[in-house]
């Protein structure tokens, strides 16, 4: 007897063994299978002449995007897998900072350049490739704006620096380092906002004068693709891009202010206090540079903040003339100029982003304006879109194609509605 209960208890063990297999292997299936990119746009997308054909002949978005962005549109690869051991928002948003860390920027090379601003302030331009290296010529540029506190050094920028500049794809970039951003240095009385919009118009101006033969795009990350759709909108018809790609926007800086004041174990001890940490260290590595008295600027305060909101309560909204960090986050948010914007714009966002969460999303101006694509991902975090056993980002690809495939298409002077 004792000898079948051993066989028993074994084939017992194999049948378990089975059993959970196939359940990690259901869960597996599941979990991958939405993993697909998801699209949301108007059911007639803006119509663009193509530049190759003189009959004049017009593709609208969605179509060229169906020819030229599979990363985005072509069911067999339209795909986000995350690293599985990245499997949350919070895992992909947290190793995007270990990454950055990790990885040294030398393999992207800029060349600087400080643009004079109107009002006698500084923004650090950081070039690549560098013009010594390749002469000035009509290849498409690309400008790219940072999120909070970056630079031209973060992971995510050099990224897609890179594969933009490869040989696959052939553009220029420039990153437009935001005021005392990416070790530039602070000549003006003010920092910057995530609402603040003139340097980025007189960026956009100053490129177009010096390229006036090459296609023009810019795509912001995080607080940077707020500035850039609130940018793209205010400028309408007249905006000089050919196109704009927006990265985890915010959109509505109200929301997303409510959500990291959530006593999330999270918000307490990751997000709050790493980024507030981030602005004061920036605020102290400046001071001599803005005028305290003159905007009512108390420092103990800043020193003081514990949150976000207390940090733009104490700083930004004295700055920029608001009377409160509500007043400034409602006057910011981008998501107010969505109906706007008459550019092609590409958004991109990942529902499990804990910085910009999905509840912030435009969804029916986005449906209801034909020049804006949204591209959701089940994961991703906030800038990570981490993905294989070894994490690479997932979107370099993607974005690049995009605008490979808007350069096809003088889609800046003659567009309408299909």
């Amino acid at each position: 007897m004792a000898i079948k209960r051993q066989r028993s208890t074994t084939a017992e063990w194999a049948v378990a063994g089975l059993a959970g297999a196939a359940a990690v292997y259901a869960y597996a299936k599941y979990k991958y299978s939405q993993c697909n990119v998801k699209l949301l746009h108007a059911e007639n997308t803006v119509a663009i002449v193509d530049n190759r054909d003189e009959s004049g002949k017009k593709k609208t978005l969605i179509d060229i995007m169906n020819e030229g962005c599979p990363s985005l549109t072509d069911s067999g690869k339209a795909f986000f897998y995350p690293t599985p051991y990245l499997w949350s928002g919070h895992l992909q948003t947290v190793f995007n900072t270990f990454m950055a860390k990790k990885n040294k920027p030398g393999d992207v090379k800029y060349e600087r350049e400080l643009l004079h601003m109107k009002d006698g302030g500084n923004v650090a331009l950081d070039w690549a490739p560098s013009f010594e290296s390749v002469p000035k010529d009509d290849r498409p540029i690309v400008i790219i704006l940072h999120g909070l506190t970056g630079g031209s050094h973060e992971y995510y920028v050099r990224a897609v620096a890179k594969k933009f500049t490869s040989d696959d794809f052939n553009f220029r970039v420039v990153v437009a380092n935001f005021r005392g951003c990416g070790r530039s240095k602070l000549t003006s009385s003010q920092l910057y906002s995530g609402g603040y919009t003139d340097d980025i118009r007189q960026i956009v101006k100053e490129v177009h004068s010096r390229f006036p033969n090459s296609s023009l795009f810019g795509i912001g990350f995080s607080l940077g693709s707020n500035v850039l759709v609130k940018y793209v909108g205010q400028e309408g018809e007249n905006c000089l891009l050919s196109g704009a790609i927006s990265v985890c926007n915010p959109f509505d800086f109200v929301k997303a202010a409510e959500n990291m004041e959530k006593p999330t174990w999270a918000n307490r001890n990751l997000y709050q206090p790493n980024l507030t940490g981030a602005l004061q260290r920036m605020y102290f590595r400046h001071k001599d540079s803005i005028d305290g008295s003159k905007f009512g600027i108390v420092e103990e305060e800043i020193k003081n903040a514990k949150k976000i909101s207390e940090y733009d309560d104490a700083l930004t909204a004295k700055v920029f003339g608001f009377e409160s960090c509500w007043d400034y986050y409602r006057d910011a948010s981008s998501g107010q100029y969505i109906s706007k914007v008459r550019v092609p714009l590409l958004c991109v966002n990942a529902l499990d982003d804990p910085i910009s969460p999905k509840d912030c999303i435009p969804y029916h101006d986005i449906e209801n304006n034909p020049y804006v694509v949204l591209a959701t991902t089940d994961y991703g975090g906030h800038l990570g879109w981490f993905t294989s056993g070894s994490p690479t980002p997932w979107y370099p690809q993607p974005f690049a194609e995009f605008f490979a495939a808007l350069a096809k298409y003088d889609n800046r002077r003659q567009t309408q509605k299909a």
